[in-house]
């Protein structure tokens, strides 16, 4: 039984570090796509002439695009194998839970907590 506690909580603590490299990722997203935007906008900025910036300005604004689409591809294949390893987690964390011996309470039991969680002044002598 143990075991089956000490399993649920590290697959709960992989569950997090899951959740944080996935923030992570979509983080990494915005920065491609933030590329992906800039690197169009100087390409438009400077064939349009509006900006001079020689030969230099079209090849960044083309890397920087190129960049930013690569970026985004790789990054978004692995947030989605993040979200399946989550899932994976999720589901063998929930059959560990499942497996545990959690036994209901019985009626006179249930009775006696709920008289617990009253006010005890309520139940005090009054003189």
């Amino acid at each position: 039984m143990l075991a089956l506690h000490e399993e649920i909580v590290r697959l709960d603590e992989e569950i997090e570090l899951l959740r944080e490299a996935q923030e992570r990722a979509r983080k990494i997203g915005l920065a491609a796509q933030a590329s992906i935007i800039l690197g169009g906008a100087l390409l438009l900025v400077t064939l349009a002439g509006l900006v001079p910036m020689g030969p230099a300005g079209p090849i960044l604004a083309i890397g920087g695009t190129l960049a930013g689409v690569a970026l985004f591809g790789s990054n978004h294949r692995t947030q989605g194998d993040i979200a399946l390893k989550i899932d994976a987690c999720k589901a063998r964390r929930n059959a560990l839970i499942d497996r545990l011996d959690l036994s209901e309470a019985s009626p006179a039991c249930a009775a006696g907590s709920a008289d617990s969680r009253r006010n005890p002044m309520q139940h005090a002598p009054r003189h």
